[in-house]
């Protein structure tokens, strides 16, 4: 799964940050501070800056599955408890305060 940021996110992250490697899939994502900041890169995600980073990349994983599946494994570990109910749980918490 290839995760593209939004410009407005160039420095955040965005649902597929989560969405990505909780659905049980090798993730690919836009390198932003918010990402790493959640993410571990090279185990839960791998980054990319440019087109041609991405191409590189994404070439490296088709040709090692194994890589490509502990990515997708460890992702999955990572994010599998960050949910959206437990989001909407936080919101509505930080709203009553």
């Amino acid at each position: 799964s290839i995760n593209i940021l939004r410009h407005s996110q160039k420095t955040a992250h965005n649902m597929r940050t989560f969405e990505s490697p909780g659905s049980g899939v090798c993730t690919v994502s836009e390198r932003s501070i918010g990402v790493l900041s959640l993410m571990r890169e090279g185990q839960d995600v791998v980054t990319f800056s440019t087109p041609a980073e991405l191409r590189r990349v994404c070439l490296r994983l088709l040709a090692d599955s194994k890589a490509a599946d502990d990515i997708a494994r460890t992702g999955f570990q990572h994010t599998k408890d960050e949910t959206y109910l437990k989001r909407v749980s936080q919101i509505t918490e930080i709203e009553r305060l």
